[in-house]
């Protein structure tokens, strides 16, 4: 069986392929990363799309149509050949929503051109049924996000942590870690927390942000806010265990969310989390437990951030369940959707 992944080892920003495809191979398949040239020259049986709408995000709708239209292309070319094709629905739709038309257009062709889906949670593939009807037709699979553990190194100590980040070890500190975009209501968390007088708590926002106007807002707004380190850049391998590790809590406040490899993220370093409960995110509570996942309704507020620190911080957690997200078990399960798949 070969399977051509897009993308497979050449993600750089998120180990997630690379996990999975390595644990493939294990299992004697032989898995290569997309181009133009494998997809055209080289009989395929499986092909696996992670982000097909990566194109729709361009900001130029000329360079967006065109790339659209290579892609169609040679799906049409791997289905008169016979090859299978398979998504991983990470997304429900493209983030940015910069040329809406185009996209309707291409989720339209794209779903009733494929074979197969792999769904990250169950409520993920009741949001995608009842978004994309036709997906209800295709073989669905639920196949969850693995975890990130061995993707990471993880050797400071929460004390040497702070120190590089030059922290009080005696703070309550309170994390958002990942891509800044407005969707992910990164201004909010900071006005809310502004409202907070407690001197004890500092909150850490990390990443990097996708447009310059956004990144000076949030600048802007905590000039005489000394509580609140910015670290408003890519944040490196080595460096993420500094800011997990340097944290009692991390806050994912989206307004939008259908997955969150973040969330997965922060509890591979075995940080709390707090989330919306919305998209999948009850069900990773009720994957990894209460003691580990806090989910609120309606509108983050200091309410709701001052009782989940103190929830972050009792010594009551279960052990962290991380082994429910193990590659090799999702590597398996992929396999067998990939058998399923080619035997319809």
């Amino acid at each position: 069986m070969k399977v051509i992944a897009s993308p497979a080892f050449n993600n750089k920003n998120n180990p997630y392929n690379p996990l999975l495809y390595s644990e493939i191979k294990k299992f004697g398949l032989l898995v290569e990363d997309y181009s133009i040239r494998k997809v055209l020259f080289n009989r395929i049986s499986i092909w696996h799309l992670h982000w097909p709408d990566t194109n729709l995000n361009r900001k130029s709708l000329i360079e967006a149509f065109f790339k659209t239209c290579i892609l169609i292309f040679l799906i049409e070319y791997c289905k008169i050949l016979g090859t299978k094709l398979i998504w991983t629905a990470h997304n429900i739709q493209a983030h940015e929503k910069r040329h809406q038309t185009l996209e309707r257009i291409f989720w339209k062709y794209f779903l009733k051109r494929l074979d197969g889906v792999i769904n990250l949670s169950a409520i993920g593939k009741r949001m995608l049924i009842k978004k994309h009807p036709i997906i209800k037709q295709k073989l669905n699979y639920i196949i969850y996000h693995g975890h990130y553990q061995s993707a990471y190194p993880n050797i400071y100590s929460r004390l040497k942590s702070r120190e590089k980040l030059n922290i009080d070890d005696k703070k309550r500190v309170i994390l958002f870690l990942g891509q800044i975009a407005r969707y992910k209501n990164v201004d909010k968390l900071i006005e809310i927390f502004k409202s907070i007088k407690d001197k004890e708590l500092v909150l850490i926002i990390a990443g990097n942000p996708i447009y310059p106007e956004y990144e000076e807002e949030i600048k802007k707004s905590v000039e005489s806010e000394k509580r609140i380190k910015l670290f408003l850049k890519f944040i490196r391998k080595n460096e993420i265990q500094l800011f997990f590790n340097s944290a009692n809590l991390a806050i994912f406040p989206f307004t939008k969310i259908f997955n969150s490899g973040s969330a997965i993220l922060s509890l591979s370093f075995n940080c709390p989390i707090l989330v919306p409960n919305i998209g999948s995110m009850k069900e990773l509570q009720n994957l990894f437990g209460e003691s580990w996942v806090k989910v609120y309704k309606d509108n983050l507020n200091d309410k709701i951030i001052l009782d989940s620190i103190e929830w972050s911080m009792r010594n009551n957690k279960n052990e962290l369940p991380i082994y429910k997200l193990n590659w090799d078990k999702i590597a398996k399960k992929t396999i067998n959707a990939y058998i399923n798949i080619l035997n319809q």
